[in-house]
């Protein structure tokens, strides 16, 4: 019987998937056309070390698998099963594990975008050429003193996220179910992952309520300082009161797979059924993945400033700037 291979290639959205498939037949494989709605072969799949068969169905511009569980806008071929709930006390360990990751893995790309600025070039180069001359044309003189500039702007970045992350474990953290369950006006969810029976905290995401009458001077949990300078965005909301999201967090390994986007619409729907005007967060500059799903969301930005916990001069060598958006709901 000949043995054919094949590669199945589809798009949905931004992500291509390839999977390459094993297909025993003993006729010309035939293939779909746009217009067709089936594949009208049963290949046999070889994964993880298991064949499985697996009818394929093509809808549009979506394909669907029958035999495994997929995500309401099957984005993934091999999707995830998970859940959104509200947190349990049995999730404290999960919870704060997924967020300390999660805020500690913004230092690599804060010190590659604060190292690639060109200011942060000149100097460094500058205090090349310094070692290269104080050494006696000293190449290793020229490397360390680079690198010298290189590891302060990595403690810098390091300093303020890991700041950051202390303040939060030590402050509405360390007791999620005082500072939030506890308070009908706050909501603390997580989304579940329910694959091979075994459930694994993968996202989180929560909301405070705040009271519209201190609007000019609201803390921003990301820095602790007053936000200043306020945006007819913002002024347009009164008085009313409004939820503060602290900003969604999603294992490494589940995104892309639009987790991210409904903890985000959790969010917003809480802040409806409680009656908020709108919904506001505080993010790094670093985080464009997340803030371009914030902007996709319809959320805009309404303030930018750069203090934070840490001494300011970290703030001002780490070129990290913090964000605050805002939707209205």
């Amino acid at each position: 019987m000949p043995r054919f291979m094949m590669r199945v290639i589809y798009q949905h959205d931004e992500c291509t998937h390839r999977l390459s498939l094993s297909i025993k037949n003993d006729r010309p494989l035939p293939l779909a056309s746009d217009d067709e709605s089936t594949l009208n072969f049963k290949p046999e799949i070889n994964f993880a070390g298991r064949k499985q068969h697996m009818p394929l169905k093509k809808s549009g511009n979506c394909c669907q698998c029958r035999n495994v569980h997929c995500e309401t806008h099957h984005n993934s071929f091999f999707s995830f099963q998970f859940s959104i709930r509200e947190y349990r006390p049995s999730d404290e360990h999960g919870v704060v594990s997924l967020f300390r990751d999660g805020i500690l893995e913004n230092i690599y790309p804060a010190f590659f975008k604060a190292l690639s600025h060109p200011d942060h070039i000149g100097v460094a180069l500058s205090i090349s050429m310094a070692g290269y001359i104080l050494g006696g044309s000293s190449y290793f003189q020229a490397v360390l003193f680079g690198s010298a500039w290189a590891g302060l702007i990595y403690y810098c970045c390091h300093e303020i996220y890991e700041t950051y992350m202390l303040r939060r474990l030590s402050t509405d953290m360390a007791n999620i179910q005082a500072s939030y369950l506890d308070n009908p006006d706050n909501g603390f969810w997580v989304a579940e992952d329910g694959a091979n029976d075994q459930s694994k905290v993968v996202g989180i995401v929560a909301v405070m309520g705040k009271k519209g009458g201190d609007e000019n001077e609201r803390c921003d949990d990301l820095n602790g300082g007053v936000m200043r300078g306020g945006s007819d965005f913002a002024q347009d909301a009164g008085d009313g009161s409004y939820g503060e999201m602290s900003g969604v967090v999603v294992a490494f390994p589940r995104r892309r797979k639009n987790l991210g986007l409904q903890l985000t619409q959790k969010a917003l729907d809480f802040c409806k059924e409680r009656g908020y005007s709108r919904l506001v967060l505080d993010i790094s500059s670093t985080q464009t993945a997340a803030i371009s799903l914030y902007q996709k969301l319809g959320f805009v930005q309404t303030a930018s400033h750069s203090n934070t916990h840490a001494n300011r001069w970290f703030s001002k060598l780490a070129r990290i700037n913090v964000m605050r958006m805002e939707k209205f709901i």
